[in-house]
């Protein structure tokens, strides 16, 4: 889910219609660039990927609802932050994060005058959450996938398959954490037989050494992917991860249904949609709603997977 800051809030604080509470606290690791009109109540974790293979455990440092940050840029810099997973949001003069915005995380990317290095400084808005009780004993190749969760059939499928190796040192395969674009690819191509693209990239913002690049370019020679932007760090969400299995799939004609309300008729997704739900990949989130741009976690891609390929 992508936000935007809003233009109307900065110009509702230059004219001064809303009152802005005074700065009382430097975020953590900001180095004076970033403050908060709160105090943190409380600290919790993220966990992030840099690569498929490579997470790592953050602390993220909670504020409580309707915190208000002031960026400071001293050197007319371009600041920008990003709301975890993926999501690339510019920072313009203040935000203020709204009910609605609790417990997601903010990733800002923040720069060190002195020394001219940047740093990641985790934020979330909202309560510090409760540890989640384990779903019960991890009994098969991962020690985070539990054998009674609806999603361990299907990793432990995609493992024998050369889909997946896993996340960390291979122990793990971190089941809840959503997964990437540059992900669902690199699974739905390794499930096709990973097979040698013939063209050059066909994206900007994908390089020649990623462990998605052939995938990616590939993607694109088969159609599923069109050139220019790949976004291969954004999360995949449930209406392009049915569409990227369509497309795998030949891009069948399949009447499209009626029977989800946040489904337009003329939606890119529609078709795949209906033929996900034809094909028993997806039944959807409710009887009436697909909840197209929410985003999937790697046991969920790992499940749609399962359903198109191997049953």
């Amino acid at each position: 889910m992508k936000k935007k800051i809003s233009l109307m809030l900065a110009a509702v604080l230059a004219l001064g219609l809303l009152a802005v509470p005074a700065l009382a606290a430097e975020v953590p690791g900001s180095n004076g660039r970033l403050t908060a009109s709160n105090e943190s109540i409380g600290t919790t974790t993220y966990v992030s990927r840099d690569l498929e293979v490579n997470t790592t455990e953050n602390t993220v440092y909670v504020y409580p609802v309707g915190t208000t940050f002031s960026w400071e840029d001293r050197e007319e810099t371009s600041e920008q932050f990003y709301m975890a997973p993926g999501d690339l949001v510019t920072m313009d003069n203040f935000y203020q994060p709204t009910g609605e915005e609790a417990g997601e995380v903010f990733v800002f990317d923040v720069l060190n005058f002195e020394t001219q290095q940047t740093t990641l400084t985790y934020v979330m808005v909202g309560e510090v959450p409760e540890e989640p009780a384990p779903a019960g004993p991890a009994t098969g190749t991962f020690t985070d996938v539990p054998d009674a969760a609806y999603y361990a059939q299907p990793v432990e499928w995609a493992v024998e398959q050369g889909i997946t190796t896993g996340t960390g040192d291979g122990t793990t395969f971190s089941p809840d954490i959503y997964c990437t674009r540059g992900e669902i690819i690199t699974f739905i191509w390794r499930a096709s037989g990973s097979p040698e693209p013939t063209g050059p990239i066909p994206y900007v913002d994908v390089g020649p050494d990623y462990f998605y690049t052939d995938a990616a370019v590939w993607a694109y020679e088969q159609g599923m992917a069109r050139e220019g932007m790949f976004d291969p760090d954004y999360s995949c969400t449930r209406a392009m991860a049915v569409e990227f299995l369509w497309k795998q799939a030949g891009s069948p004609e399949t009447a499209v249904t009626t029977q989800f309300t946040d489904v337009a008729p003329d939606a890119s997704y529609a078709q795949a949609v209906a033929w996900a739900v034809e094909q028993g990949i997806t039944t959807g989130t409710s009887d009436t709603e697909f909840s197209p741009d929410e985003s999937c976690t790697r046991g969920q891609i790992a499940t749609f997977l399962w359903r198109a390929l191997a049953q």
